[in-house]
């Protein structure tokens, strides 16, 4: 039997469809994978300016962000290899009596109005969004990656980039 942490999504034939969606539980929205005979429940929202992550598509493993591009594991919403930071939250399925449930108590909580990025101790985390960014220069022309760049008050600590797929 189900306990009252667990809220069910829907049937479990119906919503084993490979591919990826957007799926409702009240007024939330949750981007639903299958692959391999797996399920994979994470938030709807991307990190970086709030793409809808349902809406993507499926890069092995990762939910690709339609927006921008950000990867997210689509079972534990961990960011890509290298940025596992960037994680968004992951929620625990289980099937029963042909039904599929979710744990909304398993996801990690996000405050609306702050920063969606994991919240730590290192430096504050800027994107590559800004206005700063756009025409970044490689020595091969303009870059064709996103930045992920950390700032300390007003001096650059270190410039990372996020490789894109061509033509993104």
């Amino acid at each position: 039997m189900v306990d009252a942490n667990w809220v069910e999504l829907g049937d479990v034939n119906e919503l084993r469809e490979p591919g990826l969606r957007v799926v409702e539980i009240g007024k939330r929205k949750f981007a639903l994978s299958f692959k391999d005979g797996q399920c994979g429940l994470i938030d709807n929202v991307c990190n970086h300016v709030g793409g809808p992550l349902g809406e993507g598509k499926l890069d092995g493993d990762y939910v690709v962000c339609p927006w921008h591009h950000w990867k997210f594991h689509r079972c534990t919403g961990e960011g890509e290899p290298g940025f596992e930071e960037d994680k968004v939250p992951g929620f625990t399925l289980k099937e029963e009596g042909g039904k599929l449930f979710v744990d909304l108590n398993s996801g990690t909580n996000r405050i609306v109005g702050i920063s969606t990025t994991a919240m730590d101790a290192k430096p504050t985390r800027c994107s590559a969004g800004q206005p700063w960014s756009r025409g970044l220069q490689s020595p091969h022309g303009k870059a064709r990656r996103r930045a992920t760049l950390w700032a300390t008050s007003y001096s650059w600590v270190c410039l990372r980039f996020r490789s894109l797929p061509l033509g993104a």
